[in-house]
């Protein structure tokens, strides 16, 4: 018994601690899906000098009960959007080129057009 409670103790001391704006914005995107306790996370970064923003990619669970593939999310400032999800039509171009583009601020630098964002989402 008490080599399974060493393990569990040592298995927890050698995984890192998440960051916690990381963590926060996973809860968001996860509470706007269908079924949040199935979602996968990867390529989840923090925007450098750019506080409050975070991209990655998610995964979960359809309305069918099947994965539905890795797609683009993009968090700011408590709000979380994703491709598949209003404003954007994952079908129209224009709309993923502009999510694109906001996702790409994250990586290459500058500073993302939100006020053409909140036009296009009626914020």
């Amino acid at each position: 018994m008490r080599w399974a409670i060493l393990a569990v103790l040592m298995a927890s001391a050698c995984t890192p601690a998440e960051d916690p704006e990381i963590e926060s914005a996973k809860r968001l995107v996860a509470r706007n899906l269908r079924d949040p306790g199935s979602a996968q996370f990867r390529d989840v970064t923090k925007c450098a000098g750019k506080p409050g923003m975070v991209t990655g990619e998610v995964n979960a669970k359809n309305g069918f009960g099947a994965y539905g593939g890795f797609e683009l999310f993009f968090v700011h400032s408590g709000s979380a959007w994703m491709l598949s999800a209003y404003p954007f039509d994952a079908a129209n171009e224009k709309d993923v080129s502009y999510f694109k583009k906001l996702v790409d601020v994250c990586y290459e630098g500058g500073n993302p057009d939100f006020g053409a964002f909140y036009n296009l989402s009626g914020g």
